[in-house]
């Protein structure tokens, strides 16, 4: 795994880090990382770093969020509402230049 910037500077990187993967059935741990992500000025963005499909991270608490939270927010990103894309302006198409020249006439129109 690549470590960005940010991780440096993280509280979680001030801590034992087996503190931030706990056992799947230890409740009280899993809150305890929790409860670090919450006071971490870096939170949303090491979401997105867990969430980013180069950088997934399968394992542990990360951005506030345990492995099996972070799989249903990328499955609600998926199927949930659709995003806004705006592909920019709609590009002209070529015409030809006997297109150009006798715009009344399309392709399949008879030549007169």
């Amino acid at each position: 795994m690549t470590v960005s910037a940010f991780m440096l500077e993280a509280p979680c990187a001030r801590i034992d880090p087996e503190i931030m993967f706990p056992a799947p059935a230890a409740d009280w741990e899993t809150e305890f990382a929790k409860s670090v992500c919450e006071r971490c000025p870096f939170e949303s963005r090491c979401l997105e770093y867990a969430l980013a499909p180069a950088t997934r991270v399968e394992d542990g608490v990360m951005g506030g969020l345990t492995d099996a939270e972070r799989k249903a927010l990328v499955k609600e990103r998926r199927l949930g509402r659709a995003l806004a894309y705006n592909g920019g302006p709609i590009p002209k198409t070529r015409r030809s230049r006997s297109q150009a020249a006798h715009p009344q006439r399309g392709p399949l129109a008879p030549v007169t």
